[in-house]
């Protein structure tokens, strides 16, 4: 019990500390028999405020601490506590720490709570449903598809069984014709709008747009063979009676399979897999969608592994040496407004296309509730799993008792339904990385009146666009300014002191989580996507002026990434004002350099940069980049939670853990996109069909 518990090793003057214990050591520790308790193990939080140390150890103070212990399960947790602090204060003689969180586990893991076992019978419906379907769906394709033999036999037999009469009618001129309109209506699907009658003959053609009714035939003029005309023209009535239920029937099949093909595994799976391009497709998104992905995931993995390893300190120093290699990670949020300059840039696109074949008509209502309808649900879900099972899916030492977000997602899990979760009161949010979907969704509430206008009037649109970014600029360098905002959420701490000069949730609750930090990132592409449906992706440019495109672009974009390395790592090089101009004006950098790249690979200027972002491969991941935003988090925290010890981390260990939570978050998302994503988005395009159907009937 002793060995399992925390030990304070080697590493100290560096800050190495390793206060976790091993916890399978402890619960496979024997107690012998009639001393009548079995051993648990108990997790330590310490509150430091303001620590004093020993002189040994005083030029380094520390920000927190945890300990792992391993005790006879007869302890409480207010035992546990007294006998901690009695130790620390007493005999250690360290000030300054006090207890804030103690919890303790039994070998024997208690059952599910109920609202895990509430979220497994949900999946196992949900489970139960898509096989349903899936199967429903291949019996559909089977009974549908028609056998080219089959077919050829029963178009001969239809001609061996026609009369002689009607080649022979066909082949003579009409003597007379009479045409009727009829002014009823059947939903029978014959035609009788026109009809041409030989009287000489036996045939008549039925050529119409309204249906046949019993009361048009009753109209037929009395003549010679004129009984032979009415019961041929009864014999049509009836055959297209038994059609139209027929047809009835059919369709309410065909809505049947439609709904089943929208929940089918086989058919979302074909769907996801498919790389199959249309000529109006912008096939280079993908791949800076993927790029994008990537680098979200690296940034947020590595977060991750800082707070959960021993030499947290030496990664700091070795940071500020090679500070051209931490601007990836500290600068990494410029990934995500990649991705708000893609989803500004195919609005633009797409909507364009729409409102022209339509001439200018679109259900707008429609417009703003798909982009809501294929956010929330999926986001929904993911998290009340994440709540539910994440503490039944991790185990070791550092595993939590329940799920990390849990007490924000129940006070605040409501404005993620609303799509508000980023003007969260609260510092601790739920799901705290699903401000971005929420900035997204607001930044484009303002495109239908951005599009309508710019389909009427274009250059009153390119005015808006631009006040709404000079806004946007001077909203966030004001903000700076007085706020004292750094350049990046997370900077390290000064290695003195280790207290960080910047307050990191200021910089998000202010700054970084609203929507005027990213219009600058999202409205100037609306536009480039809107030019690039005009031109029809034909636009010319003469060499220079594609050189010199490319060359501002990837010197625009070198100097925001990297340009402010040092304070990135260093604290304060720059004035108050350079860094109010940095934070005004870097992301509208940044997307316009994202719409030149999408603009010069659709219109043929792209060269191997095109070749690369536009391959095929990048279509299936692309459809997964919703879902694995979502959970590659999810994936990091599990990871770390399930270690015995605390990691030393070093840039193999680091590269290692990011392509596992990268692989892992792709294969999750997959998952959540065929059995989430797909079926609920594809449910509204199938309600509007049959209500539209109905409408028509």
């Amino acid at each position: 019990m002793a060995d399992s518990s925390a030990h304070i090793g080697s590493g100290l003057m560096d800050k190495a500390l390793d206060l976790t214990g091993i916890e399978s050591e402890c619960f496979e520790a024997e107690v012998p028999t009639g001393f009548g308790f079995q051993t648990q193990y108990c997790i330590v939080v310490f509150d430091v405020n303001q620590v004093h140390f020993p002189e040994a150890l005083k030029p380094h103070q520390l920000t927190g601490l945890s300990a792992g212990l391993c005790l006879p399960d007869t302890c409480h947790n207010n035992d546990v506590a007294m006998i901690v602090e009695q130790v620390i204060k007493g005999q250690m003689q360290i000030k300054g720490i006090n207890i804030s969180k103690v919890f303790c586990r039994h070998h024997e893991s208690s059952g599910p709570s109920p609202a895990a076992s509430g979220m497994i019978a949900f999946l196992a419906l949900w489970a139960l449903l898509l096989i349903s379907a899936t199967f429903m769906d291949c019996w559909c394709g089977r009974s549908t598809a028609v056998n080219p033999r089959q077919q050829q036999t029963q178009e001969q037999t239809q001609r061996s069984q026609q009369p002689a009469s009607t080649s022979k009618a066909r082949a003579q001129p009409a003597k007379r014709q009479n045409n009727f309109n009829a002014s009823a209506s059947l939903s029978d699907g014959v035609d009788a709008d026109e009809i041409e009658t030989d009287i000489d003959s036996d045939v008549v053609t039925i050529s119409s747009t309204q249906p046949l009714t019993s009361r048009s035939v009753t109209r037929l003029p009395l003549g010679r063979r004129s009984r032979q005309i009415r019961g041929i023209l009864r014999g049509k009535l009836e055959r297209s009676l038994l059609r139209s239920a027929e047809d009835a029937e059919k369709r309410q099949l065909s809505n049947l399979s439609k709904l089943a093909k929208c929940f089918s595994l086989k058919a979302n799976l074909e769907k996801l897999l498919d790389t199959s391009t249309s000529s109006t497709e912008l096939g280079c998104l993908h791949g800076i969608r993927v790029v994008s992905l990537a680098w979200v995931v690296l940034v947020n993995t590595v977060m991750y592994q800082v707070l959960f390893s021993r030499n947290a300190f030496r990664l700091f120093k070795d940071w500020q040496h090679n500070n051209f290699r931490y601007a990836l990670i500290g600068n990494g949020h410029l990934s995500l407004d990649s991705l708000f300059a893609l989803s500004g840039l195919l609005v633009g696109y797409a909507y364009s296309m729409k409102l022209d074949r339509r001439r200018g008509r679109l259900n707008w209502m429609m417009f703003v509730f798909r982009r809501y309808w294929r956010t929330v649900p999926t986001m929904l879900i993911v998290g009340v799993v994440y709540v539910a099972l994440f503490p039944y899916l991790t185990q070791g030492p550092l595993a939590p008792d329940r799920a990390p977000d849990e007490e924000a997602c129940l006070k605040w899990g409501w404005m993620h339904v609303l799509l508000l979760q980023n003007f969260s009161p609260s510092t601790s949010t739920c799901m705290s990385w699903t401000w971005f979907l929420a900035v997204d969704f607001q930044l484009f509430l303002l495109t239908p009146v951005l599009l309508w206008v710019l389909y009427r009037r274009p250059y009153v649109t390119y005015a808006s666009v631009f006040v709404v970014v000079l806004l946007s600029c001077i909203v966030s360098g004001v903000l700076t300014r007085t706020y004292d905002l750094p350049v990046a959420q997370f900077i390290p701490p000064d290695l003195n002191n280790l207290t960080n000069k910047f307050n990191p949730d200021d910089f998000a609750s202010l700054y970084f989580y609203k929507p005027w930090a990213h219009a600058g990132a999202f409205y100037p592409p609306l536009l480039v996507g809107y030019l690039l449906y005009q031109s029809s992706r034909r636009a010319s440019f003469r060499t220079r002026t594609v050189v010199a495109g490319w060359g501002l672009a990837v010197i625009a974009s070198l100097v925001v990434l990297f340009g402010v390395r040092k304070e990135l790592v260093a604290g304060r090089t720059f004035s108050s004002e350079t860094l109010a101009f940095y934070n005004a004006v870097h992301r509208s950098v940044w997307g316009l350099c994202i719409s030149w790249t999408v603009l010069a690979c659709s219109t043929g200027y792209g060269g191997p940069v095109n070749s690369l972002l536009s391959w095929s491969g990048w279509k299936p991941l692309s459809r997964l980049v919703f879902a694995a935003y979502l959970i590659h988090p999810v994936v990091a925290q599990a990871f770390n939670a399930c270690l015995e010890q605390l990691l030393y981390m070093s840039s193999a260990v680091a590269v290692y853990q990011y392509l596992g939570v990268l692989v892992c978050s792709l294969l999750l998302s997959a998952l959540i996109t065929v059995t989430f994503e797909m079926p609920l988005t594809a449910l509204p395009v199938w309600v509007s069909s049959c209500c539209s159907y109905a409408a028509r009937n």
